[in-house]
């Protein structure tokens, strides 16, 4: 099972036509995946849907990776995702998950192709990294 925080992350956005504000608060959960970020609702002042937006997202953790690595339909950014993933902060993280992956990954045909990818490209990041 897997255990998340209860910290809350604040998201806020400025709408670009008429400049109102808005904040809220979201689970780990929802903070830490793009596509759960998202904030479908216009604008209650002008209905407009041009905004900007700013939020806070959790770091990566074990549960995080675990949730992403079994959901395709998630990522924590779209371009350069496993850029995001492979850098020095997560490494330990990384390499306790990347045997139990790669294996996956090798083994079946049926395995997540993203993840697989992003796994064996955060893989020879990190051997990069550790010389």
């Amino acid at each position: 099972m897997l255990k998340m925080s209860t910290e809350q992350y604040e998201q806020s956005r400025i709408c670009n036509n008429c400049g109102y504000e808005e904040t809220r608060l979201l689970s780990e959960l929802s903070a830490a995946f793009e596509e759960t970020r998202v904030w479908e609702e216009p604008c209650p002042k002008c209905g407009s849907i041009d905004f900007s937006e700013s939020s806070s997202m959790p770091g990566l953790s074990r549960s995080i990776l675990s949730v992403w690595a079994t959901n395709d339909g998630l990522s924590f950014v779209q371009q350069d995702e496993d850029l995001a993933i492979a850098s020095r902060q997560h490494l330990e993280l990384i390499r306790a998950g990347n045997d139990t992956y790669l294996t996956s990954c090798t083994m079946s045909f049926h395995s997540n192709k993203r993840v697989c990818n992003a796994y064996f490209y955060v893989g020879w990041a990190l051997l990069a990294l550790s010389r």
